[in-house]
């Protein structure tokens, strides 16, 4: 009985496969891939509200907004702004019930580079991605000469921020 066990137990081993070698083998490689693309958005960008002034009084007015840039680490880009729906002899206007009242927008608060859009010019921002948000004050001064005594009334204008990398 004792040898009828043994041969049972090695067929049983024999049948499953263990303790035996596999007769071939046969490989194949393959490729694990990404490809990392730059990129940038404007994430918001914050209206420029000069407010409310009194129609006779002289003075500049002005204002400030954000525009929030994030690009990917190591990524160089610029921002520009538009000139405006009503831009005209050289100066962005805004548009009202009483015509058009003046103003500009600028890169720095002592408010002497104006902001544009001449891609690789000093008119447009300019940063390197680090993957984080980075805020970017945009300037406005509606100067005394361009806000006294126009008509009384609400007066806009609509700026297109773009990044370019």
């Amino acid at each position: 009985m004792n040898l009828f066990k043994t041969t049972l137990l090695a067929s049983v081993v024999a049948a499953a496969g263990v303790g035996t070698a596999q007769a071939a083998q046969h490989t194949e490689s393959f490729q694990v891939t990404i490809t990392i693309t730059e990129s940038c958005t404007i994430n918001s960008a914050s209206n420029v509200d000069f407010g409310d002034k009194v129609r006779s009084s002289a003075g500049d007015v002005t204002a400030n907004g954000t525009i929030n840039v994030t690009c990917t680490p190591g990524t160089a880009y610029q921002i520009g702004l538009s000139n405006g729906d009503y831009y005209a002899s050289g100066s962005r206007r805004m548009a009202g019930t009483g015509g058009f009242v003046p103003y500009n927008l600028y890169l720095d608060g002592a408010m002497t580079q104006n902001w544009g859009q001449n891609w690789g010019t000093a008119d447009v921002a300019s940063g390197i991605g680090d993957g984080s948000a980075q805020p970017y004050t945009v300037f406005g001064r509606v100067s005394g000469s361009g806000n006294v005594n126009v008509p009384a009334g609400v007066y806009s204008d609509t700026i297109i921020a773009t990044v370019a990398y």
